[in-house]
């Protein structure tokens, strides 16, 4: 077996060839590798630059961001104590929900009595008819006159059926002449629930 070595050496080489292939690999080793460093080194500068350009963008917006959380704090602090807020609320709350108790109790009271006065006014019949009406506390006391004892009871009855009140009595009941009539004197006495 024979063995050939192919590759180029100085002994076997003409003079013509050696030069250019010695003076054509070096320089073109060298130019690339150069080109290499710049690219590689531009890049740098590129990526630098790139960096400092965005890093100065996020410290303005965070400049801007900083400004904007101060003014809030500020306003925050201007507004003091959130507790202490919430505390004079809750009571002034429990101000108002104590008077509109009393506003309500007051309420229901009067619209019970308003209720007697309604039964009256729509029950009184045509041989009836009320003179006085006086309110005291839960009481109301109708004094009238009617042609009839009849009429007085149908009245006394009307009002003891209704729900919001205890009790109803005729109190007084006397028979009096004027001129020709005879009429019925009365006094009701109603006694509203609370």
């Amino acid at each position: 077996m024979i063995r050939i070595n192919l590759a180029k050496t100085h002994a076997y080489a003409g003079p013509s060839t050696q030069t250019a292939v010695r003076l054509d690999t070096p320089v073109a080793q060298g130019q690339s590798q150069g080109l290499k460093i710049v690219s590689m080194i531009l890049f740098l500068v590129l990526v630098i630059g790139y960096e400092k350009q965005q890093l100065s963008i996020k410290k303005a917006n965070a400049a801007v961001s900083q400004n904007q959380l101060q003014a809030i704090l500020a306003e925050i602090a201007s507004f003091g104590s959130v507790t202490s807020i919430i505390e004079e609320l809750e009571k002034e709350k429990k101000k108002v929900d104590e008077k509109l108790g009393v506003i309500e109790s007051i309420s229901k009271k009067r619209a019970f009595k308003l209720g007697i006065i309604m039964i009256m006014q729509e029950n009184l019949p045509d041989d009836l008819w009320l003179e006085e009406m006086v309110v005291d506390k839960d009481l109301i006391h109708f004094k009238g006159l009617s042609r009839s004892p009849a009429s007085i009871q149908q009245i006394v009855k009307k009002l003891e059926d209704n729900n919001f009140v205890k009790s109803a009595v005729n109190n007084e009941l006397s028979r009096f002449k004027d001129g020709e009539d005879e009429l019925q004197k009365f006094t009701i006495e109603a006694r509203v629930k609370n």
